[in-house]
């Protein structure tokens, strides 16, 4: 141990900063490597023991005279505050990254009309769009407006479309792939890593080797300041594979000695 470390020394007090990485397990147990998750506002963990006391009645008042721990656990929390698909997978539990795709064609499709109300066509990067019923042909911004993007009309209320008015909508549609976050319940366990970048104090790297992530609140997608993503975990016990340190260890990083 380095004696010019101990304390009382303010080179001890700590401002910490640093990156946290997660190599998520798939489902056949493999990890898929170490995802940097980004900028972490906050990073912390408890190690909590629950006691079993026993107490003696041999006399007066009951004294305790034995406890032992019953139950342990190692539980933390950190927050993320950039909205990759990535992270969005861990917060939804989702699969593995997947695409939406589609391939540059045309096609026509039968909408029943509801007036101010948007009516999905099926495909994304719409053009070209033509909307008629018999031989009708309505105008756009004028009898419906048209949502390229999402691909969707809106029938307008001051148009010429009757309301449930039974609409052939021609359109052509561009060549995409596009990343799609599912929903799922697939546990989200892997090996998750702090590597320290403090403005003050010691710079400890902090490894659990088997955790468990749930994501902790509301994902804000509408929100008046800087949107989050709230995690909690729990790391699982793993000495089958380190027995001497199973849930995880904290290690010091020197900094790197350049010789010139």
């Amino acid at each position: 141990m380095d004696s010019s470390k101990l304390a009382p020394n303010t080179d001890n007090l700590l401002l910490g900063k640093g990156s946290l990485y997660f190599s998520r397990l798939s489902e056949a147990e493999v990890a898929t490597g170490e995802l940097h998750l980004g900028n972490a506002p906050s990073f912390e963990f408890t190690l909590s023991q629950t006691m079993k006391d026993h107490f003696t009645s041999m006399e007066g008042i009951k004294k305790k005279d034995k406890s032992i721990a019953t139950e342990e656990k190692v539980n933390g929390k950190f927050t993320l505050e950039e909205f990759s698909k990535e992270n969005l997978l861990l917060a939804l539990r989702g699969g593995d990254p997947a695409f939406i795709t589609q391939t540059a064609g045309a096609t026509a499709v039968l909408r029943t009309a509801y007036r101010d109300r948007w009516l999905d066509v099926g495909y994304r990067s719409i053009s070209a769009v033509v909307v008629f019923h018999g031989v009708t042909t309505f105008t756009v911004n004028v009898d419906y407006k048209i949502d390229a993007k999402v691909g969707r009309i809106m029938p307008l209320y001051t148009g010429a479309i009757y309301e449930g008015e039974q609409l052939s909508i021609q359109f052509s549609y561009a060549s995409i792939n596009q990343p799609v976050i599912r929903m799922s319940q697939r546990d989200v366990k892997g090996f998750l890593r702090f590597v320290p970048n403090n403005d003050q104090g010691p710079q400890y790297m902090v490894e659990m080797w088997r955790v468990n992530l749930k994501c902790d609140g509301g994902i804000g997608f509408i929100t008046e300041d800087w949107g989050k993503l709230d995690f909690t975990f729990e790391a699982d016990d793993d000495k089958a594979n380190h027995p001497t340190e199973p849930y995880g260890r904290i290690s010091e990083l020197k900094p790197t000695l350049v010789i010139s």
